[in-house]
């Protein structure tokens, strides 16, 4: 049996080529949703916390428990505590990098022996040990403690230069304490004999930095216990801290859960008087992971679904093209004795090897694939600098053998239906049709209903939609349904519309059509149902295709417009304002703005913005916002598309810069409180020394101006999406510092993307930067997210895939169909029809088919994109979704689309006049006879 099936194998080795290509995408398509998940997840779990240091210069995974002892009272719960802390490795299942223990008195009166400025002086500090501080530690100023009692009876201390500034201490100082009593039952006298500071700022054991301790007097962290925590040592008063930081990088999504539930559980179980357990936000960090984890899942299924549903359809195209060719070999069979199952067994292990070789060559392509999508930072762009790691779980081989029974069962469906076919009924089916049973059944005016009732649906649930997203949630997978629906039912509503077409060309010409056109058009009519699939198949590439690169170009775009218009500049910068206090509260000195001059080819512009102010209507006060600008500085480094304005932008800016008084207000000022072109308000503007009160001349108004944003959606206490209205006030910035004085204003920065060229200013003049927004780096960020490099990179999978299966399935059908009409070219030749004329008939075939394809499937696609992406564009930015969609289709895409099925109608046109000229009339004539 198996020397017969690798004989059949052999015998139709292009076809089997074609099923194994099938098998290979199949099986590739199946294994990337594993291994893209699992391994996008363990890389974006860990840039997580890395992002949440960089922002917040802090290890982002602390734990940190105290456990309270006051006299008689918290020594068990202490010790509890501490036993948690001990434990903490076992108990969360992590490494731990560090774990400082951190003792410490209640703050008590120090009284110094060393006489200042004439008298003794009394401060308030605590007597502290910090566990393996000198390992970590520099001394500035004499040296490390002892770690015993002096033979005087001192207890030597450190302090850090905080303690030594703020309370005037030095080393060699005398102190005293007389509320802590020793073992011996006399106060505590201490010694100063050293100044210390971190050994490295990267050293995570200062998770607290130095001056964190401004109050503590450090002693040997053993001797601290020896002397103060005795268990009859019932008077005094300390906490005993611990600060736990755990491996944040040995996190595994596969731990995410237990992580989060075990930590949860000892927050809640260690709180009460004597005993807390806290955390970072590294609960948070988890949180967000997971649900981004969830929404990247069900992204990566609704997108592959499609593509994998493609690719079963083109290995069912295969094997029932091939089966047909069969028909007569397997009737045979039948006549001769072999039975139904041996047959079906036949075929059973001609298509587990072919799903075989399928599975063995798609693990590595599906490898390979996983990474370009980690890389993917556009559609068909696999630039990023991403880098992702496989990791291979159980579950893609469940993916990747699930990929194989599913091929094997779409090319057994054939055999089943015909593994008890005889002679006489195959004779008798070859010369009968029979309407498709989705004909029948109208199947595909229901589908695209159903389609078009859930975009309606959707269209009314857009606020559900946006709370979907804001709190967390997957995208709901009706929507990509719907637009999958609507384009399978449009598929076959054209196929059957198609059909009607044919019959009214025909009738219509059918006293002046030339023979081969005739011929063309009755072959198609007569032979309709043999083309259905191969024309259902060919309207979803090219619809299923555009789609695709409407979604990934739309909302690559969008996200990057909005992105752009948000931060209203390249770079948005604020450096350190000095502050007298002793010239007034509010007494700042400016930085040199002149600086930014040097940057070639940038324009720099002074923003202030007050997010406090008000205005008054009616004696009613309400909150807006003021941003003040320099005109001419602010038109050239805050560009913004000019179409979101009702009037040219540089007219906005000269009308401002007319009169010193005059404001431009946001649409609502007149929505809202029917405010008009050249009436009067009251701005009141907050400031260090009070607030201040303006009164301003309305000029113009703008639904949008850069980084404003008309509404901010939130959603509320009832679990419902709340959208309130901004409000926006720009004024000259020359009036704004008049009434409030210079305040720190931010820089805004137009370097037309280059902005190296800030940095190395930055480095040259020696900036000192308090806060910093590079909208490059930004946009870089979006293109490496998870969600956008996975969406892109599937996107651009399945699109190729696509083109690579309509390729070769068209190309193969058409051949097939060749061979199966070689009695009829034989027939045509032997009356005298020209191989040219028969060449002729075959390419108004392929136009009447499989242009009418490309038309109605672009057609599809486009509608589809209309349709549905808006509402899938909402899955991806939400609440940041101010500017209103574009509906993107880049024309180079859909060209390449219709180029590469133009090429391979091209190159199936030249194959099948190559067989027809190839075929021998004498040949083609037997194979009738026989």
């Amino acid at each position: 049996m198996l020397h017969l099936v690798i004989q059949r194998i052999l015998h139709k080795k292009w076809m089997i080529a074609c099923l194994i290509i099938g098998n290979i995408l199949l099986t590739a398509v199946a294994v990337t949703h594993p291994l893209y998940n699992s391994s996008s997840s363990q890389s974006m779990l860990i840039e997580e916390f890395d992002s949440s240091m960089k922002e917040n210069n802090k290890y982002p995974m602390m734990i940190h428990t105290i456990g309270r002892i006051r006299k008689n009272a918290g020594r068990s719960a202490t010790n509890k505590i501490r036993k948690v802390a001990n434990g903490m490795s076992e108990t969360i299942g992590l490494p731990i990098v560090e774990q400082i223990c951190y003792r410490n008195m209640i703050s008590s009166t120090v009284t110094s022996m060393t006489v200042h400025d004439g008298m003794f002086s009394k401060l308030m500090l605590a007597l502290s040990s910090l566990s393996d501080l000198e390992k970590h530690c520099e001394v500035l100023s004499g040296r490390m403690y002892s770690d015993k009692v002096t033979d005087d009876g001192f207890i030597e201390v450190m302090i850090n230069q905080s303690v030594m500034v703020e309370h005037d201490l030095i080393v060699g100082e005398e102190l005293t304490i007389e509320s802590i009593k020793g073992p011996d039952k006399k106060p505590v006298n201490l010694r100063v004999v050293g100044v210390y500071t971190n050994s490295s700022d990267e050293d995570l054991y200062w998770y607290n930095p130095p001056s964190f301790y401004s109050k503590d007097l450090m002693m040997d962290h053993d001797l601290f216990e020896e002397l103060f925590m005795y268990e009859d040592a019932k008077k005094n008063q300390f906490d005993e801290e611990f600060i736990i930081l755990p491996d944040y990088k040995a996190i595994t999504p596969d731990t995410v859960d237990d992580l989060i539930y075990t930590t949860n559980d000892l927050v809640k179980n260690n709180n009460d008087v004597y005993r807390l357990l806290e955390t970072s936000n590294y609960l948070k960090l988890l949180e967000q992971f997971r649900t981004k984890q969830k929404q990247i899942d069900v992204m990566l299924t609704i997108l592959e679904v499609p593509v994998a549903l493609m690719l079963l359809a083109f290995i069912f195209m295969i094997s029932r093209q091939m089966l047909s060719l069969e028909e007569g070999e397997v009737a045979m069979l039948k006549s001769r004795g072999a039975s139904a199952f041996q047959i079906f067994r036949l075929y059973l292990m001609q298509s587990l090897v072919v799903s075989g070789v399928g599975l063995i060559l798609g693990f590595p392509i599906g490898a390979g694939i996983t990474k370009l999508l980690g890389r993917a930072d556009a559609f068909l762009s696999f630039s990023g600098g991403r880098k992702m790691d496989i990791i291979f779980k159980i579950d893609t081989l469940y993916f990747a053998l699930g990929a194989m029974v599913l091929s094997v069962l779409i090319t057994m469906i054939p055999v089943m239906k015909k593994d008890k076919t005889s002679i006489v009924a195959v004779k008798r089916r070859r010369n009968r049709q029979t309407k498709p049973l989705w004909m029948k059944l109208y199947l595909d005016i229901i589908i695209t209903g159903i389609s078009i009732y859930g975009y309606y649906t959707f269209l009314n649930s857009k606020d559900e939609m946006i709370m979907r997203v804001l709190s967390g949630k997957a995208p709901d997978p009706l929507v990509f349904l719907s637009a999958a629906l609507f384009i399978l039912g449009s598929a076959l509503l054209c196929v059957r519309i198609h059909r009607f077409l044919l019959k009214v060309v025909y009738r219509v010409g059918k006293k002046k059509w030339k023979p081969v056109a005739y011929t063309s058009l009755l072959e198609l009519i007569r032979s309709g149902n043999k083309q259905v699939f191969v024309m259902v198949f060919l309207i979803l590439t090219v619809s299923f295709g555009l789609f695709y690169t409407t979604i990934a170009r739309t909302i690559v775009a969008n996200s990057e417009r909005n992105l752009k218009y948000i931060e209203g500049a390249d770079i948005k910068v604020r450096e350190y304002w000095m502050n007298n206090s002793r010239l007034g509260k509010g007494h700042y000195y400016e930085p040199d703005f002149a600086k930014y001059g040097q940057l070639e080819g940038a324009d720099a512009a002074r923003v202030y913005i007050d997010k406090n102010a008000t205005f008054f209507v009616e004696s009613r006060r309400f909150e807006t916002e003021v941003m003040g600008i320099n005109t001419n500085e602010f038109g050239k480094a805050a560009p913004i598309d000019e179409s979101l304005l009702a009037h040219d932008y540089y007219d906005y800016l000269n009308v401002l810069s007319r009169n010193p008084n005059a404001v431009l207000v946001s649409s609502a000022f007149k929505d809202r409180y029917l405010f008009k072109i050249g009436d009067e308000i009251m701005i009141n503007l907050s400031s260090p020394t009070g607030n201040h009160s303006v009164i301003c001349v309305i000029y113009g108004f703008f639904d949008y101006w850069p980084s404003y944003r008309p509404t901010q959606i939130s959603i509320g206490n009832d679990g419902k999406p709340n959208t309130a209205q901004k409000m926006l006030v720009v004024a000259n910035l020359s009036k704004i510092q008049s009434t409030v004085g210079v305040l720190p204003y931010d820089v805004w920065i137009n370097t037309d993307g280059d902005n190296e060229k800030f940095y190395e200013l930055a480095e040259t003049q020696g900036f000192s930067i308090t806060s910093l927004t590079d909208s490059v780096k930004l946009t870089e960020a979006l293109h490496d997210d998870p969600l956008f490099a996975g969406t892109s990179g599937i996107l651009t999978m399945s699109f190729i895939a696509i083109l690579v299966i309509c390729s070769i399935g068209y190309l193969m059908y058409w051949s097939l169909s060749i061979r199966a009409r070689q009695l009829q070219f034989g027939v045509f030749r032997a009356m005298g029809v020209t191989a040219g004329q028969v060449s002729g008939m075959l390419i108004i075939e392929q136009i009447l088919t499989g242009v009418y394809c490309i038309i109605v499937g672009l057609i599809s696609g486009y509608l589809a994109s209309i349709l549905f992406v808006p509402m899938i564009q909402i899955a991806y930015q939400g609440a940041d979704n101010v500017l209103a969609m574009k509906l993107i289709t880049k024309p180079s895409d859909v060209i390449e689309l219709v180029a590469v099925i133009l090429a391979v109608f091209i190159i199936c046109v030249a194959v099948l006049m190559r067989q027809i000229k190839s075929m021998k009339i004498s040949q083609a004539l037997k194979l009738g006879e026989d």
